[in-house]
């Protein structure tokens, strides 16, 4: 199943894409969708998901219970798995969710503007939306932020790749600032959801603030990775 969770996810860690099956589930339960929007491509990336998913490929609960039997391994995902599941189940019903309508086959996911701020983010977040970036961010800011992450013990990967850590840690320190708090991050992907960008990723943005908004102000926020 190794392949068809790259395929899908590129490198994203189990914890993070549970973080967004929870919320934002219809918005990016293909995280890499756009990099394969060729035609006849979005059949075979919906034949991987079928293969990897099965049956539970209906919900996020059942799509994160695959995730987490299938590519959980380390003690340290476990952790993280069992934190994400933690503040899944106490939040209040109320906390808003964006369950927004899935993007249709002939419909464009949104990008970043280009530009060198374009160029950096792509490092640092890949082919994620703007609003995925902010949940992660704010949902999980130890394994997003480089800083946070590489200092970890269990980042032995740092011998392994030290040019790519470095170069996710100089994109980190050019879009956002190498002394930046998440509440700076966050407003600052906010911010970059320009007027000139269509009104349906206004309104996913709008509603990851409020997400965020309503996590921190309620008695789960200490359970934030």
């Amino acid at each position: 199943m190794h392949d068809p969770y790259h395929a899908l996810f590129n490198n994203l860690r189990p914890h993070e894409i549970a973080l967004l099956f929870f919320f934002s589930w219809n918005t990016q339960y293909v995280p890499s969708l756009s990099y394969f929007w060729r035609p006849g491509r979005f059949k075979v990336l919906l034949s991987v998901w079928q293969k990897l998913f099965g049956t539970k490929r209906e919900s996020p609960e059942g799509a994160v219970e695959v995730l987490r039997d299938n590519f959980v391994r380390t003690k340290e995902d476990r952790k993280l798995m069992e934190r994400v599941l933690r503040l899944r189940a106490e939040l209040p019903g109320d906390t808003p969710r964006i369950m927004a309508k899935p993007i249709g086959l002939k419909e464009r996911r949104s990008r970043v503007h280009s530009g060198q701020r374009s160029s950096n983010y792509q490092i640092i977040f890949g082919k994620l939306d703007l609003h995925e970036a902010i949940l992660l961010a704010f949902l999980s800011w130890g394994t997003v932020c480089p800083r946070e992450e590489f200092a970890t013990p269990a980042t032995t990967k740092q011998k392994q790749r030290p040019d790519t850590m470095q170069k996710r840690l100089d994109a980190w320190d050019r879009l956002f600032g190498q002394n930046a708090e998440k509440r700076d991050v966050i407003l600052t992907l906010g911010d970059m959801c320009n007027t000139n960008r269509q009104a349906r990723e206004h309104l996913l943005v709008s509603e990851a603030l409020a997400i965020c908004k309503a996590i921190e102000q309620s008695p789960c926020s200490d359970m934030l990775i």
